[in-house]
């Protein structure tokens, strides 16, 4: 039972992973294309496939502590250790399919980090740009006590010459 069980569950998280990242494609398209109304579309579809993925990456986690205690390995053993320790029909099709969980894993990975840098360069050519059309509010500003104040509004130029 134990086997067949976390093979069940290795695929549903790479079917679960599989849809994340379609997911995460079309969030991607979405602020590429500034369309927020979009965007905020598609998160509530990201949470609750990220909870997907949380609740059977936890079963998954607690079917291999299961399986770990019944070949009486550690619980800090490798995964290749207990897969070592199943037959061969199994021992292939574990491999196969935690093989497959790892590649939906890495893009995954890689699409977030894509999305990461993309909005990442954005928020900074903003900033760099409104800092010197603005360059009033660039820089740290401190109030005359020394500590620092938020910065507010416009810059004021006082003619104090009568």
């Amino acid at each position: 039972m134990g086997i067949s069980q976390l093979k069940i569950l290795l695929r549903k998280q790479a079917e679960l992973l599989a849809k994340f990242a379609v997911t995460e494609h079309e969030l991607q398209d979405a602020i590429v294309e500034r369309n927020w109304p979009a965007m905020d579309a598609v998160m509530p579809s990201l949470e609750r496939l990220s909870k997907s993925l949380e609740a059977v990456e936890r079963k998954r986690h607690h079917v291999v502590d299961k399986l770990k205690r019944t070949a009486h390995l550690p619980a800090d053993a490798p995964f290749a250790e207990l897969v070592s320790r199943v037959d061969q029909d199994d021992r292939s099709e574990l491999t196969a399919l935690f093989r497959d969980l790892q590649v939906h894993v890495l893009r995954v990975k890689n699409h977030t980090g894509g999305i990461d840098s993309y909005v990442r360069n954005s928020m900074k050519t903003a900033n760099t740009v409104l800092g010197e059309l603005f360059p009033d509010r660039k820089g740290t500003i401190y109030s005359r006590q020394g500590t620092q104040s938020p910065v507010r509004g416009s810059a004021m130029v006082l003619n104090r010459e009568l």
